[in-house]
């Protein structure tokens, strides 16, 4: 039950960090490369 609930504290944990990783570099992709879509 111990391993269930560090995944409990660990899982979020690492979302949050992965997601903010991949939100901040698709603003610095748009930022250096506007209109991606356009290509």
């Amino acid at each position: 039950m111990s391993d269930f609930t560090k995944f409990l504290t660990t899982a979020p944990v690492a979302f949050i960090l992965f997601s903010s990783f991949v939100f901040a570099l698709f603003i610095e992709i748009n930022r250096f490369f506007p209109d991606i879509l356009t290509f």
